[in-house]
């Protein structure tokens, strides 16, 4: 029993087997296999429900499901084509040049437990704890020696390093085992691998590139299709070992109908067939699709499929058809998506998103997510056959997507969420299946799954128009030098008046008669909205106009009533009411070409939203509401947000909460600042089109490392971003997060101002949560928070979509009052920050009442404070991690005698004056220590004067 001899290699590999991949019908996928030992050799091949992998021991099965498609889409039908019945599909494994990026490893630094491998760039959605890794022993230097020179000792080295070991018998083959990685915190560059050396054999790379491969999960491309739903489809492993072979089922592929949104639809601003127009679509998630929470930590996207979007190079053919987030004037040039114009994922950028779309709106307290980034393909179809469609994606970083509860004006709600965009709508009935809005997790256990889709119809059914139709001109009234009127809503009934001229324009018709109806659609039209408990049921949808006709004949008629009503694009049940619905008098007399009527609309409620300057749309429909005619303004509009509208407050952060380094002249003090906008920023091109400002009180600068931001990312770990107090399955406060990288926007140093200005086509959504590290270099004196001049506040400065020669401002508007700070919750947010003096080390001393480790004892402290503190102010005792004050904490007066000037005339010892409480919190907050002291003195301290007390 003690006698072996040698008989043979048996080597483990390939898939689980137990894998089960929901998959939407109709949408491309991949499958991601995960196992052990794959390789870039290895096969899939998907059969139909029961069948056999190894085919009874042929291990070359034939699959009899049909509906499998390969190579999809393609721009012209032709690359996307069934799958044969023997189809082997390749398996892409990840390494060193997988992406168009390459990935090189440039450091391995050893310990004795472990060693930590550096890349040359982010590992994020690259690799995730617990992938195995195995590294090319050909760049390895071990001492700065190469492969060819290595010692023994060295090769051992390499090998154990690599996660590779030689055969005993044979040096010239290895076998594979792997090195399991985990990610290191707070760096998205690093990993570490379990194998440690006591002394560092001295690792390097040739050219700073070491080579790697993930041997634990492989992937397809994305170009699978399936046109027909199916269950229990078997997906088989095959392996390439001197011939390929199908060994074993790698796990079960269902085609799904994915569950349906609670509503979705395209609401079309014009019945006119092949108009240019705002569109806007609007769903809702369902309440029970409880996949949004458990995708929330990791990224998800959003697509918009348009699902024919005609054969053409720019206008006409299709039914919807998108058009660039862009501004042309009513004679302009419409900015055409060119059919194979795209972004890929890999390229998407926050900027992009402001090229495709106008707004983003949600119910949501915190608004839309901020997107991280979004991307477009070019124009596809699936078959020779089908229609052309298009796909717009927006990314949501974690914990920042969306969810199927909300919270509304501070109550749980149902979520609703609004996109617009910028398309040509073609011949569509009221009802036409238009896009599809699918929503999926990309960092989770149902990666590309579908959460749900909402196959949105179109509300209108759209008519054409001849050329005998008349049509119309508008010309609002009362504008300034750049033909921009701005919006000021009276102060008692918070309505506003505007006035315009309707002007007949040279067409072969240009009559407009009497009762003929006209349609003024407010843009933006997510802005035009009102609180539910603003106004009654009866205003929201009444306005009053009256006409004033032409004098120039005279005797003209024109009213003066004018049938005003106000409605909404989307018909959802948000409180949007952004269309203005003009039926002009009976006893009007015709416009025609060069005469212009003039109508006075009133009591038009105004948002609390504001915009930067924006045009408007204009429908004209004869008297039966047909013959439609579709045109824009040539001025814009333009209205500062209410005040409340824009919000900016401060993170509260640090031992202090005054950040990380809240003393005089500190330099570099790294704060995190929250904004939503009031007004969506957009960048059209033109120079100084957009600017965001945080205006710092007087004494602060904008620390010079703000150029260097970039995405500086927000720590998953910061207790803001785990809190779930109503318990909904999402955290509070979502993590939208600013880009700073080129070609999105930059951070710029202008004095006591940090300046964030956003490059062409960028977009900052109003209403949206963003999240903003800013590095302040701190006064010189000390700053007290009740201070006056203390003050933070953000300004927004833009041109909107034209018509300002220079940027109009938004006014600056302080970050949240101190009255606000606390109701919200002092704990978590902060309107300014207290810069605090140093007190000397001769002016301050602690005495222990017992020095034994463990003992509980009164801590005597005595200070003299270089400044004062106000009334109800706090004072702070920050102790070593381990020391704990108790909770809550006890403060007592000193024995009498500190308390009684001494023979030399020198001032007494006080005490602290009225304490009104004591709290007490770990630092950090995982300790389980109360090391931190939050002591609350209603009659304050004064500068100077010494003062003692016990804890």
């Amino acid at each position: 029993g003690t006698n072996w001899i040698f008989a043979g290699l048996l080597v483990v590999r390939g898939p689980k087997g137990t894998q089960v991949w929901n998959m939407a019908r109709g949408l491309t996928f991949g499958l991601t296999v995960e196992g052990w030992g794959l390789q870039a050799t290895d096969r899939l091949r998907i059969l139909g429900p029961g069948q056999d992998c190894a085919d009874g021991g042929t291990f070359d099965p034939a699959g009899n499901y049909s509906s499998l498609h390969t190579g999809c889409p393609s721009t012209d039908g032709s690359g996307c084509t069934g799958a044969a019945a023997k189809h082997d599909l390749e398996l892409l494994a990840v390494h060193s040049t997988s992406s168009a990026s390459a990935i090189y490893i440039t450091m391995a630094a050893t310990s004795a437990t472990h060693t930590t491998l550096t890349f040359n760039r982010s590992i994020a959605n690259v690799l995730r704890d617990g992938d195995v890794i195995s590294l090319d022993l050909d760049p390895i230097r071990v001492g700065g020696r190469v492969k060819a020179a290595w010692t023994r000792i060295d090769a051992y080295n390499a090998h154990r390093l690599a996660g590779v070991r030689e055969f005993l018998d044979n040096s010239s083959r290895t076998r594979l085992l792997g090195q399991k990685v985990t990610l290191v915190d707070g760096a998205d560059n690093q990993v570490t691998i379990p194998v440690g050396w006591d002394e560092d054999p001295g690792f390097t790379f040739a050219d700073l590139q070491g080579l790697w491969a993930r041997h634990n999960r492989a992937s397809t491309a994305m170009d699978l299709l399936a046109s027909q739903a199916e269950d229990g489809l078997v997906v088989c492993w095959g392996a390439d070992d001197g011939g390929l072979k199908y060994y074993a089922s790698a796990g079960t592929l269902n085609i799904v109908e994915p569950p349906q949104m609670a509503f979705a639809k395209v609401g079309l601003t014009t019945k006119l067939e092949g108009a240019v127009s705002p569109v806007v679509f609007a769903f809702g998630t369902s309440e029970n699709s409880s996949d949004y929470a458990t995708a929330v930590e990791g990224r998800s996207q959003l697509r918009l499929a348009f699902l024919d979007v005609g054969s053409g190079d720019g206008p006409g053919g299709g039914k919807l058809n998108p058009v660039e987030a862009s501004d042309w004037g009513p004679s302009g040039s419409v900015p055409w998506l060119d059919p194979v114009d795209e972004v890929t994922s890999a390229n998407a950028r926050q900027a992009t998103c402001g090229r495709l779309f106008l707004e983003l709106w949600s119910n949501d307290d915190e608004g839309f997510p901020m997107p991280a980034a979004c991307y477009f393909g070019p124009r596809y179809r699936y078959l020779a056959t089908s229609a052309y469609y298009r796909e717009l994606f927006i990314i949501f970083g974690a914990r920042n997507g969306l969810k199927h509860r909300c919270v509304s004006h501070g109550e749980a709600a149902s979520c609703e969420y609004q996109i617009v965009i910028n398309a040509e709508v073609g011949a569509v009935s009221q009802g036409s299946h238009l896009a599809d809005i699918d929503t999926t997790c990309l960092d989770c256990a149902k990666a590309q799954e579908v959460i749900e889709r909402g196959a949105a119809a179109s509300t209108l059914t759209t008519m054409t128009r001849d050329a005998a139709d008349p049509g119309i001109g508008i010309e609002l009234l009362d504008v300034d030098s750049d033909e921009v009127l701005t919006l000021d809503a009276n102060a008692a009934s918070g309505a506003v008046q505007f006035n315009l001229k309707l002007k007949g324009i040279p067409l072969p018709a240009t009559e407009v008669h009497a009762s003929a109806i006209l349609r003024l659609f407010l843009w933006p039209l997510t802005a035009w909205a009102r609180q539910p408990d603003e106004i009654s049921s009866g205003d929201r949808n009444n306005c009053t106009a009256i006409c004033e006709p032409e004098t120039n004949p005279p005797d003209l008629l024109c009213g003066p009533e004018v049938v005003c009503e106000v409605a909404s694009v989307s018909n959802t049940s948000s409180d949007h009411r952004n269309v203005v619905k003009l039926v002009l008098p009976s006893n009007m007399d015709d416009i025609t070409n060069g005469m212009a009527h003039t109508v006075k609309i009133s009591n038009l409620l105004l948002p609390r939203s504001g915009w930067f300057p924006s045009r408007l749309g204009v429908e004209l429909t004869n008297a039966s509401d047909e013959t439609p005619f579709y045109t824009i303004s040539d001025e814009y509009t333009f209205k500062k947000p209410d005040a409340g509208a824009t919000t900016g407050r401060l993170v509260v952060s640090g031992r202090t909460g005054y950040g990380p380094k809240p003393f005089v002249s500190d330099q570099e003090n790294m704060l995190l600042v929250r904004l939503q906008l009031g007004a969506t920023l957009w960048h059209s091109g033109e120079a100084d089109a957009a600017k965001l400002k945080v205006i710092l009180p007087a004494g602060y600068s904008c620390a010079s490392s703000i150029v260097t931001l970039g995405s500086d990312p927000l720590a998953f770990t910061d207790q803001l971003f785990l809190q779930d107090g109503n318990g909904d399955g999402y955290y509070d406060h979502a993590r939208g997060q600013l880009s700073g990288t080129t070609p999105d926007g930059s951070w710029a140093n202008e004095d006591g101002v940090c300046s964030y200005e956003l490059e062409d086509g960028m977009s900052l959504f109003r209403g949206a949560v963003v999240y903003v590290h800013i590095p302040v270099n701190n006064p010189s004196e000390p700053l007290s928070k009740f201070a006056a001049e203390n003050v933070w506040s953000t300004e927004l400065l833009g041109k909107g979509v034209g018509g300002p020669s220079d940027p109009l401002s938004m006014d600056p508007v302080p970050f949240i009052s101190l009255k606000e700070e606390e109701e919200l919750g002092n704990e978590s947010w902060a309107s300014n920050l207290a810069v605090m003096g140093i007190v000397e080390a001769g002016a301050q001393s602690l005495q222990p009442g017992n020095f034994t480790a463990g003992a509980t004892h009164l801590l005597q402290f005595f200070f003299t404070p270089t400044v004062g503190l106000g009334e109800f102010g706090f004072l702070m005792i920050d102790g070593p991690e381990g020391f704990d004050f108790g909770s809550p904490c006890q403060v007592s007066d000193l024995e009498p005698h500190y308390y009684v000037a001494g023979d030399s005339g020198a001032s007494a010892t006080r005490r602290l004056d009225a304490v009104t409480s004591c709290t007490s919190s770990p630092w950090p907050t995982n300790s389980s220590s109360h090391n931190h002291a939050r002591i609350q003195i209603s009659k304050g301290m004064y500068a100077g004067i010494t003062y003692g007390f016990a804890l």
